[in-house]
């Protein structure tokens, strides 16, 4: 019984000798495999792709779910947590803090443009509205730059093109 997963050099020798073809060639058909599935399956494509006698990979589209309050129970046992500085769920407000804090003092001409931090207030539990010159990208939902719109029709930023 086979003790761990093949890895993909495993498997190109493995095709490559019950085929008779090269490891190259095996390469060069996973690559055209992938640019197939890529196309289909992504979200302009239809969002199923078949591998003929093998299996079908299908894209399951569904709503975000809403976020839900923490019961009492979790609220206790965040607390009791000790919270690591490395941490990456560590409180955005603190790391948003650091970083502001740890801005070199040439950049006070860019400060200059903005209302002094006391005239915003925290921005604690307020969503800045989208501005004219932004967009929301469709496949990854973030709210970007017009600069960085790579395709108009379908509203995807660089990222996701």
């Amino acid at each position: 019984a086979v003790k761990k997963p093949t890895t993909k050099a495993e498997t190109f020798t493995y095709i490559a000798d019950k085929t008779g073809l090269t490891k190259k060639d095996v390469g060069a058909v996973f690559e055209s495999l992938t640019t197939l599935i890529k196309r289909d399956i992504r979200r302009t494509g239809p969002g199923v792709y078949t591998v003929p006698g093998l299996m079908k990979i299908k894209v399951v589209r569904k709503p975000a779910t809403k976020a839900r309050k923490a019961t009492d129970d979790e609220d206790e046992e965040e607390e009791d947590d000790d919270v690591d500085p490395d941490d990456v769920e560590a409180d955005l407000d603190a790391i948003l803090k650091d970083r502001i804090a740890a801005q070199p003092e040439d950049e006070d001409e860019e400060e200059d443009a903005a209302p002094e931090p006391d005239e915003r207030g925290d921005g604690a539990g307020r969503i800045q509205p989208k501005k004219a010159d932004e967009f929301v990208c469709q496949s990854c939902f973030l709210v970007k730059h017009r600069r960085q719109l790579a395709d108009e029709e379908h509203m995807l930023c660089v990222d996701c093109v």
